[in-house]
């Protein structure tokens, strides 16, 4: 855009001198080349305009009314743990479900998990680390179904 402002502002100058004189005294080669010239910074615009804004085609208006577009947004920062690794556990007289740390390890994940959702529980086995489900949930990884 600046090489064609350029140009015509030079040829601006240029033509200043030459239409200084009557036209009429031109001879016949000048008023060709004249004529050449400004057809050439005419073309040159044209070109620059046609380039320079994009052809968008008309927006299509549909027949029915569409649903609103899905916000992917949770499912894209969602980490999902595999459903196999729940279990029930009676904590405090209550069921609830956790993540047992031991099996996401078999099962291969490797995503580093809060341990802000992290404790211990006593089990037959030993104490096992497990993860509680919804604060899981709430620091964005899922749990798919078993």
């Amino acid at each position: 855009m600046k090489r064609l402002i350029a140009l015509t502002t030079a040829a601006a100058f240029a033509l200043t001198a030459v239409t200084a004189t009557p036209a009429a005294a031109w001879g016949k080669n000048e008023q060709q080349a004249l004529s050449a010239i400004v057809g050439l910074a005419i073309l040159g615009t044209i070109i620059n305009q046609a380039s320079n804004s994009k052809a968008q085609p008309a927006p299509s208006r549909p027949s029915h009314n569409p649903a609103p577009p899905r916000d992917d947004r949770w499912e894209q920062r969602s980490i999902w743990l595999p459903g196999s690794c729940v279990r029930s556990v009676r904590i405090n007289s209550r069921s609830r479900d956790v993540v047992s740390a031991q099996c996401l390890r078999d099962e291969g994940v490797t995503a580093r998990l809060p341990s802000s959702c992290a404790f211990d529980i006593r089990t037959d086995w030993g104490t096992q680390r497990v993860y509680g489900t919804s604060c899981l949930a709430d620091s964005g990884f899922r749990v798919s179904r078993r």
